[in-house]
């Protein structure tokens, strides 16, 4: 028995032993799943962020363009690409909400991402980037797109002013083709730089491109082929093809406004050229000759587009016709990364720093300075410190001496001048026939009797430098251009409001200057006369004869020269003006000079 009981016992500790044995087992295994879980996970999410090397960045730096586009917009993208390459950015983002601007600084911009020491250039099209926003896009290495994402739109337009309305001028086709040889050059140039179709960026800018869109049935590769090309591939296109997406804009109310459509079996010009060379490949019949010739003359890059010929038919399998040429090209979000020209769609800063794999994000916004310059650069805001300025002035001139409207007259025509001027809406002439002008008046206040050549020539001065304010840098001073005539019709009519405003409120002041608040408390007076009296160079500027006065007669200042006052000359007071400097109050003068206007008088010596 005692036999029996160790061999059960025996047994009962090799089954626990086993058991511990198995439960270890078990746990190896568990522990293994486990790790091999969590080296699934991680390598999963590592496939997920992998970034290509190219777009790899640590700092990225976001300049946003969230507006129209003008100089002083060129200017602040300077500045901020300036602070984000010397801040070490790694990828600079230009994020798009823009209308487009002026073709001058959108030019700049381009060609400001194009020289950029930073390479790795995206543009972030959040929401919309129409016109020249689409230009500044194309520019960049890359673009990727928010979720209402726009791009396109980009033909030149000509907007003129009528009736105080904001209204687009149809073209000639001479003003359309001398307006689309850079446009068209940059485009293309952007295209070959960064791997984009050239004919389906043409369809941006003009009318008339029909396209169909092409793959290569052993590469793969896609291409936007135009009518001719079609034909060589797959014969007469039939009439009624459904379109993949509707354009910008419908065909012209104008029928001379459309664009040209090519006729069976013309080929434009230039349009199969060898491969690799500069030649520009125009993908509608208006895009051809000298425009052609001048855009091909711009390249500096070769054309890797391949050459559609007879030999290419049956390597080619059309999958859709993307435009019947009747409008401009606008891509939404969909059709941007279906037809190759965004990489990504991107909702969010998080989502950026993911395309990037980036850790730091920092944006550049413009800055309270910019966007004071635009807002003192507006049509109203000018016309409100033309206003400031020419009441300060007349009042500072009609009560010399008082100091306080002189300062705000000078700081109305600094704030008049400095933001046009750094706008590029002013040259130096303008500053100078400005400044000019107020000197000849105060010479012929002050110093020349009479009213004459100074006094008109100050006025006309001072008159065509403040127009000259509105019309920038649009050509002459009457410029013949619609953009260069609507900044001139916009200067005149600011201008003639703010002249008669002024006029209304010098009246005012001339009447009740005494009685003003303020205005009254500035003027010193002394006994013999009242603030309701003192009506200054006003008064003293009157048509009179001068009856009673004579050249050399002798009077007394009853109230002080500053330059004008009063004196008493025999037994009559006469508003008068100082020669030169300011006489004090019971001072004896002279009579110097009489005419119609006014009397003027010096100090006594004798």
């Amino acid at each position: 028995m005692i036999s029996r009981l160790m061999q059960t016992s025996s047994s009962q500790g090799w089954i626990r032993r086993l058991a511990r044995r198995g439960a270890g087992l078990t746990a190896l295994m568990l522990l293994a799943f486990v790790s091999i879980a969590s080296v699934g996970a991680q390598t999963g999410a590592n496939a997920q962020t992998v970034v290509p090397a190219g777009r790899q960045a640590k700092n990225i730096a976001i300049i946003t363009i969230p507006r129209m586009i003008d100089a002083t917009m060129a200017r602040s993208v300077k500045r901020r690409l300036d602070v984000a390459i010397a801040g070490g950015a790694n990828a600079i983002v230009f994020e798009l909400d823009t209308p487009g601007g002026h073709v001058g600084a959108v030019l700049e911009i381009c060609e400001m991402i194009k020289t950029c020491p930073v390479k790795n250039t995206v543009a972030w099209v959040h929401t919309k980037a129409y016109s020249g926003g689409a230009f500044i896009a194309l520019a960049c290495n890359e673009i990727v797109v928010g979720e209402i994402a726009r791009l396109g739109d980009a033909a030149p337009i000509q907007i003129v002013s009528r009736n105080g309305q904001q209204e687009l001028k149809s073209m000639s086709e001479t003003e359309r083709q001398k307006m689309l040889a850079p446009l068209l050059t940059e485009l293309t140039d952007s295209a070959r730089r960064n791997q984009y179709d050239e004919k389906l960026l043409q369809g941006m800018v003009s009318l008339g491109v029909e396209l169909w869109l092409v793959e290569n049935i052993q590469t793969g590769q896609k291409l936007f082929i135009d009518r001719n090309e079609h034909r060589l591939l797959f014969g007469e296109p039939a009439d009624n093809e459904p379109l993949s997406f509707m354009s910008a804009v419908t065909v012209p109310s104008n029928p001379a406004d459309a664009a040209p459509v090519a006729p069976e079996g013309s080929v434009p010009a230039g349009s199969t050229p060898v491969q690799g060379s500069r030649d520009f490949i125009p993908a509608a019949p208006n895009l051809t000759g000298e425009l052609a010739r001048a855009v091909s003359a711009a390249q500096d890059l070769q054309s890797t587009r391949p050459v559609i010929t007879d030999a290419e038919k049956g390597k080619w399998t059309k999958i859709e016709k993307v435009s019947d040429g009747k409008g401009l090209f606008t891509l939404t979000e969909s059709q941007m990364l279906r037809y190759g020209v965004g990489v990504k769609s991107v909702k969010s800063q998080e989502e950026l720093k993911t395309f990037f794999g980036a850790t730091d994000v920092v944006r550049l916004d413009e800055s309270w300075s910019e966007l004071l310059v635009i807002f003192l650069s507006s049509s109203i805001v000018m016309g409100i410190l033309i206003v400031i300025f020419l009441v300060s002035l007349f009042v500072e001139m009609t009560h010399p001496g008082l100091v306080l409207p002189g300062a705000i007259a000078a700081i109305a025509l600094i704030t008049l001048i400095v933001p046009p001027f750094l706008n590029n809406m002013a040259s130096w002439w303008e500053i100078v026939a400005i400044l000019g002008g107020v000197v000849l008046i105060a010479l012929e206040l002050f110093v020349l009797p009479g009213f004459g050549v100074a006094g008109i020539s100050g006025l006309l001065l001072l008159l065509f430098g403040l127009v000259g304010l509105f019309v920038g840098q649009s050509g002459t001073l009457f410029p013949d251009s619609p953009r260069g005539q609507s900044d001139l019709f916009t200067g005149l009519t600011t201008i003639m409001i703010s002249v008669a405003t002024a006029g209304v409120i010098m009246y005012f002041v001339a009447k009740h200057f005494g009685s003003i608040p303020f205005l009254g408390r500035l003027v010193l007076t002394s006994d013999g006369s009242s603030d309701d009296d003192d009506a200054g160079l006003l008064s003293a500027m009157d048509v009179h004869d001068g009856s009673g006065v004579r050249i050399g007669e002798p009077g007394v200042a009853i109230t002080p020269l500053r330059p004008t006052g009063r004196v008493q000359i025999g037994d009559r007071i006469h508003d008068v003006v100082s020669d030169i400097g300011f006489i004090d109050a019971g001072a004896k003068v002279k009579v110097a000079s009489v005419n119609q206007f006014r009397i003027t008088v010096e100090i006594d010596r004798s």
